[in-house]
């Protein structure tokens, strides 16, 4: 059985995927380029080996771009750029120091952080994981949440709690 695969992506993974020693059923592999279209032609006796993960991966990878979405929370907590990329500035609540995150942004040149309208949403887009996710982790950890009023980042979709300390009132 054979699968048709845009050449992007799936031709990276080259013979040492391909042609690997030890599979209980082998992989082909030809590339076929013309003036129009760069097509791969995989094949085995094996029809789930012809669209396993590892291709499909490569192929989304090489085609499209990794993104995170960070969720600032609490009230006057907003991020915008002034005047444009790459300088980021963000408000951690009403009365505080504006941070400049314009180093940050810097440091990785192909990520991208996109901010929407009312400035509580950042989306982190880079061309791999690694890239999206490094610069997410440093605004992450930079913009931590405040363990009192709980202003600060969260990552969407994943299950890390703010995690608030009761205050000391008067007894």
């Amino acid at each position: 059985s054979w699968s048709r695969w845009p050449a992007n992506g799936v031709a990276d993974l080259g013979p040492e995927y391909f042609f690997r020693e030890g599979q209980k059923h082998p992989t082909r592999y030809f590339q076929m380029r013309t003036k129009d279209q760069n097509v791969c032609f995989v094949g085995s006796t094996d029809a789930r080996q012809t669209e396993s993960r590892t291709i499909r991966n490569a192929y989304q990878t090489a085609t499209h771009n990794i993104a995170v979405q960070l969720i600032l929370e609490g009230r006057g907590v907003k991020a915008y750029y002034q005047p444009a990329w790459p300088h980021l500035l963000v408000r951690m609540g009403v009365g505080t120091k504006v941070q400049d995150l314009d180093y940050v942004l810097l440091r990785d040149p192909e990520c991208r952080v996109h901010v929407n309208k009312p400035g509580n949403l950042l989306v982190v887009e880079g061309p791999t994981r690694a890239q999206a996710g490094r610069m997410a982790t440093t605004l992450f950890h930079l913009l931590r949440a405040n363990i009192y009023t709980g202003k600060g980042i969260h990552i969407n979709g994943h299950p890390t709690p703010i995690r608030k300390r009761a205050s000391r009132g008067k007894k």
